[in-house]
């Protein structure tokens, strides 16, 4: 007898990758198949990693910062050279697209630079030390910065379509300049202040794309955006497609979207 698959390669790679696809949770157990299943699924893995988060997203792989050490520690040094931990990761992740970043230093600017990303979530300190003429400017099309940054600054992006920025009172000058940007078509103020508007925001808020959104709990929003892709940018697109289409009366106070039930 033929120790042959009885499904040609093809077929059972696609099965598989369905599989992994559907339940990344249960990629670890697919590895255990075969070598070859192990080929064809571990990539998949690497789509999305929880690290030492709570179950919020139980259908996503979890890896302690032990297993992370580990699974580090066997691969080929060329993939990690001397970095650790989370560096190690960005750097083997080489084509990372969605990328949350706080706490950093100026160690992190080689590591970011050179990915192709659509998404960025960081300080502004650490935006404004990247190059504008390195590649992670050139893709980027969803921002999210923890204090409002001059259009100079912003500027550097050419395919910027959603801004969201922290609120700071003293800086109305540089929400309004962002919203002189033509490719922007969502710009979030992130607030948890409940305060009515100053006349400056009033303003602002007659710009359809101006939205103002309650600060989340980020882990439960970003788990949400990989599983079902609802988060705060979708939400905000969905309210300022609404307000294109009806008109909403920024003056009323229906211009605010409410922060979503923890519960999914």
């Amino acid at each position: 007898m033929s120790s042959s698959p009885i499904l040609p390669l093809e077929l059972e790679m696609a099965i598989f990758e369905l599989c992994a696809l559907s339940l990344p949770v249960f990629i670890p157990k697919l590895m255990l198949v075969a070598h070859r299943v192990k080929e064809w699924v571990e990539p998949i893995f690497y789509r999305t990693i929880c690290i030492c988060v709570d179950s919020s997203a139980p259908e996503f792989p979890r890896l302690t910062q032990d297993t992370l050490s580990s699974l580090i520690t066997h691969k080929p040094p060329a993939f990690f050279r001397k970095h650790q931990n989370a560096k190690s990761l960005l750097l083997f992740c080489s084509d990372t697209e969605n990328l949350w970043l706080a706490y950093t230093d100026n160690t992190w600017i080689s590591l970011v630079e050179n990915l192709p990303l659509k998404r960025l979530d960081t300080e502004l300190q650490l935006f404004l030390s990247l190059e504008a003429t390195r590649p992670v400017f050139s893709r980027l099309t969803h921002l999210t910065l923890d204090q409002p940054a001059a259009a100079s600054a912003l500027v550097r992006l050419p395919m910027l379509s959603h801004l969201a920025l922290s609120w700071r009172h003293d800086h109305v000058a540089e929400y309004s300049q962002a919203l002189e940007l033509k490719t922007l078509v969502v710009f979030i103020i992130l607030k948890n202040d409940p305060s009515p508007l100053a006349t400056e925001e009033e303003i602002m808020a007659k710009d359809v794309r101006f939205v103002i959104m309650p600060l989340r709990n980020y882990i439960w929003d970003w788990h949400s955006g990989i599983r079902d892709g609802e988060d705060y940018w979708s939400d905000a697109e969905a309210f300022v497609a609404m307000r294109q289409r009806k008109g909403v009366n920024v003056v009323s106070g229906s211009r605010q979207i409410e922060p979503k039930s923890d519960a999914a």
